[in-house]
């Protein structure tokens, strides 16, 4: 499987894709473990303590061999040695260092235990962890989906291991199936823990600060967008555990896709993310109760606010909404072997011309209403439409959803460029893509009917004072006068010269192009045009505008899309007034 496989692989910087591409990886004999300089076998020992038993891995940084602690009866242990230490992998020698500083942080049943670190004859570093016995979850997961109380019993255990990580600044990074080890316990149980803390990002590092700038480390398929940008938080794990979730009920990821490298496979899924196309849970498990559904669906939110606000909060709702049916389940069986109590007898009403009394009623009936409202308030409605007599129920109209239409299409056009000079060709890309920093960039919109078009820039940096840097685009007073309506068939280019080119900074981030549409003008973007001015340069610097520009922006409806693959365009569609955000990540 290639290193660029998006489901399964994770991706490391460009340092660890040189060293563990097809190209350098080197074939070892199944019964020795050849690294740089050395040779071990079975029965070798390691610092006259650790009697090698097999290889059981190895990845882009370390290889893993199951081991025998002479000094701890022949306990098996698990030792990761360091592949090679050369020049310009700096970067891979200080995150093994650091994955046994985060193990040592961390104290919890569901992270894996680390039991000494040090360094081998000729300065390698080594690690020695304690020996899971059992299988990976991605060895129990089926095409059909999990139990839905062993998938609450797993992912309860892990968001406790990984709030135990988050609470001592630490971000796992690499969160799959893959990493999590079922250890089998004596009475057939089983015990969820998280491994492989080898891209993990810390806070306070004792061994090295977090110097490389947007790095997008982990495994695509389970990376949020944020992640994917270099910028993962506590956030990004809950992200992850969605996705793990949704995995185990369906048997399916929520975000797949099928790319010939990893770069294309970023573009596409950066923008199924953004977009939260992915098919509702409950279409492909049905019996998934509604609840579960919702937590899960929380959890793959494009925006990491919008999530489970912890690992622990997201656990422990998952797994109380999928016990809930078990529950349900449970009481139903017990009510159905309950004993039977004797049916009261049926009450005569009197007649309605000649009533008696209201002191008169039967007793009977009044104790029997009293003891429907103790058993249910659903039955005593029962009662009182038998007594009372029934009101029709309403009838309620469901709203009919607005129809989208195609408003409008639009496609970048970019030209690399190296030591401030063009290189090739310029090329059309119509999707969210990554971009070469120094890049130049022209947006381009094709109206597919009249209406009115605003485009605000939205900066990859803050303003010194927090808030978003905002820069309106268009309309500008030097652009047709500062006339936001556009026509059918009219192209729109931004900049508005031939021969005049966005320029993407140095700085690694992803800048937001957002694209209003609207029928009618809108007349808090149409004041943003005052900010167009020589001081201004279009950037907006009122934080009183800003902050509504932020909360209107978001508040707007999103625009649904499709691909033009003939005319290289996306295709906006919507009703009404929306917004889409355009994104250019640059590295």
């Amino acid at each position: 499987m290639s290193q660029t496989d998006p489901n399964a692989e994770t991706i490391t910087d460009q340092q660890t894709q040189a060293m563990t591409s097809p190209a350098g990886t080197r074939a070892h004999s199944p019964n020795r473990t050849s690294i740089q300089g050395m040779s071990l076998g079975p029965g070798d020992v390691l610092r006259d303590r650790y009697e090698i038993d097999r290889e059981l891995g190895r990845g882009g940084i370390g290889v893993v061999l199951l081991a025998r602690d002479r000094a701890a009866f022949g306990r098996p242990v698990v030792v990761k040695l360091l592949l090679e230490r050369s020049e310009g992998n700096d970067y891979l020698w200080t995150k093994f260092l650091q994955e046994g500083e985060a193990l040592a942080k961390i104290d919890h049943p569901s992270v894996v235990k680390i039991l000494e670190t040090g360094t081998l004859d000729g300065g390698r570093p080594f690690l020695v962890m304690e020996f899971v016995e059992g299988g990976s979850l991605r060895t129990v997961m089926r095409p059909s989906g999990m139990d839905m109380a062993q998938t609450a019993d797993i992912i309860r255990q892990v968001c406790g291991g990984l709030q135990a990580a988050h609470a001592k600044g630490i971000i796992h990074r690499d969160l799959k199936p893959d990493n999590i080890m079922l250890q089998a316990l004596d009475g057939g149980e089983r015990h969820a823990k998280l491994i492989d803390f080898g891209v993990a990002k810390q806070a306070d590092s004792n061994v090295a600060k977090e110097t490389t700038a947007a790095l997008t480390v982990g495994t695509l398929s389970y990376m949020a967008s944020e992640q994917i940008e270099g910028r993962a938080t506590a956030a990004s794990d809950v992200f992850a555990m969605g996705v793990i979730a949704y995995e185990m009920l369906s048997g399916k990821r929520p975000f797949e896709v099928e790319a010939d490298n990893a770069l294309v496979a970023i573009n596409l899924i950066a923008r199924k993310q953004m977009n939260g196309e992915f098919i509702p849970l409950e279409r492909l498990r049905p019996d998934v109760p509604e609840a579960a559904a919702a937590v899960i669906s929380a959890a793959l939110a494009y925006e990491p606010g919008r999530r489970p606000a912890t690992a622990r909060d997201f656990g422990d709702r998952l797994a109380a909404a999928l016990l809930a049916k078990n529950r349900a389940a449970e009481a139903a069986t017990v009510a159905a072997t309950a004993p039977e109590f004797p049916a009261a007898p049926p009450v005569s009403l009197p007649a309605p011309e000649s009533p008696k009394p209201k002191s008169s009623f039967p007793p009977m009936v009044a104790g029997g209403v009293a003891v429907v409202v103790l058993l249910g308030g659903g039955l005593s409605y029962i009662y009182k439409d038998a007594i009372f007599g029934s009101k029709p129920k309403p009838t309620v109209e469901k709203p009919v959803a607005p129809v989208k239409t195609a408003v409008a299409g639009f496609w970048l056009t970019v030209q690399n460029m190296r030591d401030d000079k063009p290189e090739g060709e310029a090329f059309v890309v119509f999707t969210s893509a990554v971009l070469r920093n120094g890049s130049r960039v022209r947006l381009n919109i094709a109206p597919r009917r009249d209406g009115h078009l605003y485009l605000v820039s939205q900066g990859a940096e803050p303003r010194p004072d927090g808030l978003p840097l905002f820069v309106n685009l268009f309309p500008s007073p030097a652009i047709a006068g500062g006339e936001s309506k556009v026509a059918e068939g009219r192209t729109v280019q931004m900049p508005d010269r031939a021969e005049n080119w966005f320029v993407l900074d140095r700085q690694q981030g992803t800048e937001v192009v957002w694209l209003v549409w609207s029928p009618e003008p809108l007349a808090d973007f149409e004041a943003l045009k005052k900010f167009s001015n020589d001081a201004d340069k279009g950037a907006v610097s009122d934080p009183a505008v800003i902050r509504s520009l932020q909360e209107r922006l978001n508040g707007l409806p999103k625009a649904g899309t499709s691909e033009d693959e003939a005319g290289k365009r996306m295709v906006l569609e919507g009703s009404g007034a929306f917004a889409y955000r355009i994104r250019l990540e640059h590295r």
